[in-house]
């Protein structure tokens, strides 16, 4: 046991150690104790979480009860498994094996699973949902699912294995609880340090210039609703929806939202079919850092399976296809295409305020092309 606690006397500029423990020691349970802190406090983990479900067991097919589950700010399941001074060697396979069942569930299960845990209405539940989470649409609740493991100790079996699980991006972490007692004054202390992923390297700010200015593209916060990279693109938008001559998207990103390598994205569409906020809208992204000397991508992108999905046809899909990829070559834009997505970019070397005209301008000149265009498709399914 290597950790260690300093009590702070003042009075005579004195430390004192205080003990590393066993939760075993003091008769701490896994169950009835270190998971109901958690569940109490779940910042102790170190991020924001709103638990969903204790000692969830309510699968097809297994008794298996997977001990938290929680949404983090971003709407995804986060399953969280506890041991109490040993993590064992197997804990990162339960959790594996939680996370894989939850991948189906849906945004309204999510929301009967809230309303069952905490004996409320489902319009309640919902509505705790989304004033928690940091996105957008409901429809994005549960996009993905991580994995927390919370241990004293963790089994080189298990750190292995995470290791390899963060290589192949994975996401998951392991959080360690350390306890101690104080026996001058008969008191207990807990600390709780990630272990893996290694921190620190991801705090540092990464900068873009902004008018002389630096906005802060992955500043470690968990709100980004009104920062700079947020007013800058609203404003934006704002401008070049005032010179759309064609229908104006009636659906917006609320904020701008962060990839996990940083980069920021700020999306409109429409409130019908085919427009999805993921899979077909025009989007703005503000690079991490710069990508080939360009700074921020604006674009209009489809994805060729949500756009059959939605009611096109194959023929109309190729039809849109080539419009998008004309259009691209009168504008000298960048067009990707493959079997499942299809886009046309222009990309920025500059971003506010040098860009904002060009900016909007070229949004405003995109949406007022690729719009009817879609619409003319889209009415000739109906």
């Amino acid at each position: 046991m290597n950790s260690k606690l300093y009590r702070v006397d003042p009075s005579d500029k004195t430390l004192s150690v205080v003990s590393e423990t066993e939760f075993a020691s003091h008769g701490i349970k896994e169950r009835y104790d270190i998971q109901e802190w958690v569940e109490s406090y779940p910042g102790v983990l170190g991020e924001p979480l709103l638990i969903i479900a204790k000692e969830f067991s309510y699968f097809d097919k297994t008794n298996e009860r997977a001990d938290l589950i929680a949404l983090d700010k971003l709407g995804n399941i986060v399953v969280i498994e506890l041991k109490r001074d040993d993590s064992g060697s197997d804990v990162h396979w339960q959790a594996i094996k939680y996370a894989s069942y939850f991948r189906k569930i849906n945004n309204n299960d999510v929301v009967n699973i809230l309303a069952k845990y905490r004996n409320i209405e489902r319009d309640e539940a919902e509505t705790q949902i989304m004033k928690f989470v940091d996105i957008d649409e409901f429809e994005d609740i549960n996009r993905s699912q991580r994995i927390i493991l919370v241990s004293h100790r963790f089994a080189t079996e298990v750190t292995s294995a995470v290791l390899w699980l963060l290589e192949h991006n994975i996401d998951i972490k392991c959080i360690q609880i350390v306890p101690f007692y104080d026996h001058e004054n008969k008191s207990y202390y807990l600390t709780a340090n990630p272990i893996l992923p290694l921190q620190g390297a991801e705090n540092y700010e990464i900068c873009a210039r902004v008018g002389g200015e630096k906005i802060l593209l992955n500043e470690n916060t968990d709100s980004r609703k009104n920062d700079d990279v947020t007013t800058f693109l609203r404003e934006l938008v704002d401008t070049a929806l005032n010179n759309i001559t064609t229908e104006k998207p009636n659906k917006r990103s609320r904020w701008a939202g962060t990839y996990k390598d940083g980069e920021r994205y700020y999306k409109l569409w429409y409130n019908h079919n085919p427009w999805d906020n993921h899979q077909f809208s025009y989007q703005i992204h503000v690079f991490d850092a710069p990508i080939n000397n360009k700074l921020m991508g604006m674009k209009f992108y489809f994805n060729k399976e949500h756009a059959s999905n939605s009611g096109l046809t194959d023929q109309q899909i190729e039809t849109l296809e080539n419009q998008l990829k004309q259009y691209a070559e009168d504008k000298s834009l960048e067009f990707y295409s493959d079997d499942v997505h299809v886009q046309a970019e222009r990309l920025f070397d500059k971003i506010y305020p040098e860009s904002s005209l060009e900016a909007s301008t070229f949004l405003s000149e995109l949406i007022n092309q690729m719009t009817p265009i879609v619409e003319d498709l889209n009415e000739e399914t109906t």
